[in-house]
């Protein structure tokens, strides 16, 4: 079995040069993502994470990102959040 360890970690500073709502960014793959809400440092890279995991052939992916505060909130600080559509996984 290999399994492979990805993180989509990301920093969030202010700049001159730090997207602003309205920008449209191009992701890994050309897709081209309009900036909504500049709080989405987290999901930006993770976009990104899942293309180059996508692009490494595997089987599965896993993704166990807490990428908003409810999530501490609905599941307490021992949970993360999961969600696949296949019950076998």
């Amino acid at each position: 079995v290999q399994v492979h360890f990805i993180a989509a970690a990301c920093e969030n500073m202010c700049s001159g040069t730090a997207y602003h709502p309205g920008d449209v960014v191009t992701a890994s793959n050309g897709k081209t993502i309009e900036v909504i809400n500049t709080d989405a440092e987290g999901r930006m890279t993770l976009a990104d994470a899942l293309i180059y995991a996508e692009g490494l052939g595997v089987d599965k992916i896993l993704d166990i990102a807490t990428l908003t505060g409810a999530a501490i909130i609905s599941l307490g600080n021992d949970y993360s959040p999961f969600w696949t559509p296949n019950d076998a996984f």
